[in-house]
């Protein structure tokens, strides 16, 4: 497995968006982000938003902040995340370019991709809950929520909800916009 970035993101409103670079604009992401309805359209998850191909939305309990953010490959699947997880969903995602970035509206973080192929998205959260109660949290208060984004490559498959332990959690996954029957 390999790290691709460990750090602490600024999370301004609950989200991060993870799109490819476009070097003309100094490092921002390709044409701007979706909105958070846009991204979770007729998926079954609402806190990993990979309805609009080459973006990938997170989102996170806590409104603003910063939070610990951990994005790993793996060649082959990885193995299940650890009980102190209790959110875990997963979506498919085709970046535009190896070069993305972790954009939370005005900080962006680079993430170089070994490989640009269609690659499965597990994204396990821990203290979504403690997260939205704090609401705000600054860097050297305690670490209340964090996040995994494990990436690796798999055909294009839909979403799926893993685990949905929080009340936070649920909330989103209940205000996904359904497509409609046909």
């Amino acid at each position: 497995m390999l790290t691709l970035f460990d750090g602490e993101i600024e999370v301004h409103y609950g989200f991060a968006n993870i799109g490819s670079c476009d070097p003309a604009s100094g490092g921002a992401p390709r044409g701007g982000p979706p909105d958070w309805h846009t991204s979770v359209h007729g998926q079954s998850n609402g806190i990993l938003g990979g309805a609009v191909p080459g973006w990938l939305l997170l989102l996170m309990g806590l409104h603003t902040g910063t939070a610990p953010l951990r994005v790993q490959w793996s060649d082959t699947e990885p193995p299940p995340p650890g009980d102190e997880f209790q959110d875990v969903v997963e979506a498919s995602f085709t970046p535009a370019s190896a070069d993305l970035r972790v954009w939370t509206f005005q900080d962006v973080y680079p993430v170089l991709l070994p490989l640009v192929a269609d690659l499965r998205v597990r994204y396990s959260i821990s203290g979504m809950d403690r997260g939205r109660e704090a609401n705000v949290r600054e860097p050297e208060e305690p670490v209340v929520e964090q996040g995994l984004l494990h990436l690796w490559p798999a055909p294009s498959a839909p979403d799926a909800v893993l685990r949905s332990g929080s009340v936070t959690g649920r909330g989103w996954h209940e205000q996904v916009p359904r497509v409609p029957a046909e």
